[in-house]
């Protein structure tokens, strides 16, 4: 597998979105795939979406950079 993860995700649902986390991967680091259903394509946050609340692109956009927010 890519990233030399593990094969077979943890996976978190909650409402909407589900989380696929991958432990184990190479570096000791962990891959997150962040799927939000029936969603369209549309930019997530609190106010747009189908989704609307139900995951903020914008903050885990910032995580992911590890950005000071």
């Amino acid at each position: 597998m890519l990233n030399g993860c593990t094969a077979s995700p943890e996976t978190d649902s909650d409402g909407l979105v589900t989380t696929s986390t991958w432990l184990g991967c190479l570096a000791g680091k962990t891959v997150r795939l962040v799927t939000v259903h029936d969603g369209g394509h549309t930019w997530f946050s609190s106010e747009f979406g189908a989704g609307a609340g139900a995951v903020d692109a914008t903050d885990l956009i910032v995580e992911f950079f590890d950005l000071p927010s």
